[in-house]
């Protein structure tokens, strides 16, 4: 029997050069505002990227969506009122008897803004036993929503975000996060996982990349490409159609692109540095996207662009005009 072994990374014997393999994952964590800005400040982030939640908009988004139950029975609800004050919310069952569905609204529940709490229950003249569980189900749903970030949140904002800023590249393209980041990185890559790790039942392992093994220097070389291509595509594709459509061009999107074609330059740059590769090719070709964008601006402005992307900064974002 093999034994495994901690392929964790040691801080400690890491080159400058080379990459390291990270995989993680979500499992539907969901976190209170405070506790996401315990976990950042425990290691070392800014805990002020966590907003609060809008409690009211959250009741109202669950109020309107929730569904149970399937075959001849099912439950909905909806916002029926909606004032400064309260929600309304009306519960409903569907019941089907062969080609006929039968529908009943058994119950409103009331959800008090300003206390942020739930108020009375409702009930028709029927027998509430056998529907109780089912409020109670939907004002559960919108508890949790209301209380916690979910992925929605902590996905892009605490933990792609930060990875895009190390430099990470897909190396398995799964709704989870298989990632090369080059070995630079490793310090601060190292309390992102220990940030990961703390919420809920989330993961990230790091382990390290034998980029002396060709194979392995071949895979990596070659998601790296194949990301910094799809990026510099997309944005590219973004500009073209814009221009194909003529639409009414925002001047500060144009901007944010020439933004994003920055960071892919440097992301290219970095592993460069790590893994020796060869990155000409993409410098030039941002450089001529680049190119094509500040015509775009051109347009847009009525005046010549700025030679440097930092003039950029101080576009007016609401300025737009027709191409």
């Amino acid at each position: 029997m093999t034994t495994a072994t901690n392929t964790t990374l040691d801080i400690n014997t890491v080159a400058t050069g080379g990459a390291v393999l990270i995989d993680w994952e979500l499992y539907g964590t969901k976190c209170t505002p405070n506790a996401l800005r315990a976990a950042l400040v425990a290691h070392g982030f800014d805990p002020s990227v966590v907003p609060d939640i809008d409690q009211n908009r959250e009741v109202r988004k669950i109020a309107h969506s929730w569904k149970q139950g399937r075959g001849t029975e099912r439950y909905s609800s909806r916002v029926l009122f909606d004032d400064a004050d309260e929600l309304t919310i009306s519960v409903r069952v569907d019941t089907k008897a062969g080609a006929r569905i039968d529908q009943l609204q058994f119950a409103t529940v009331m959800w008090d803004k300003t206390t942020l709490s739930w108020g009375p229950t409702t009930y028709g003249a029927i027998d509430p036993t056998p529907h109780v569980s089912a409020v109670a189900d939907m004002k559960d749903k919108c508890d949790i929503a209301r209380l916690n970030h979910d992925h929605e949140f902590i996905r892009p904002v605490l933990i792609v975000g930060p990875l895009k800023t190390l430099g990470a590249v897909p190396f398995i393209r799964r709704s989870g996060g298989a990632q090369v980041v080059p070995a630079q990185s490793l310090p601060e890559l190292r309390r992102l996982q220990g940030f990961v790790n703390s919420i809920g039942d989330s993961y990230m392992g790091i382990v390290k990349c034998d980029i002396t093994d060709a194979g392995t220097r071949t895979a990596v070389e070659r998601s790296v490409r194949s990301t910094l291509t799809e990026e510099i595509a997309n944005i590219r594709n973004e500009l073209q159609d814009w221009r194909d459509r003529g639409q009414r061009l925002p001047t500060g999107s144009i901007g944010t692109r020439l933004n994003k074609f920055a960071e892919i330059r440097d992301k290219a740059r970095l592993f460069a540095d790590s893994l020796g590769m060869v990155v000409t090719d993409f410098l030039t070709e941002i450089s001529d996207a680049e190119a094509d964008a500040r015509l775009l601006l051109n347009v847009a402005m009525g005046v010549s662009p700025p030679s440097t992307l930092s003039a950029f900064n101080g576009v007016d974002t609401g300025t737009q005009a027709s191409v």
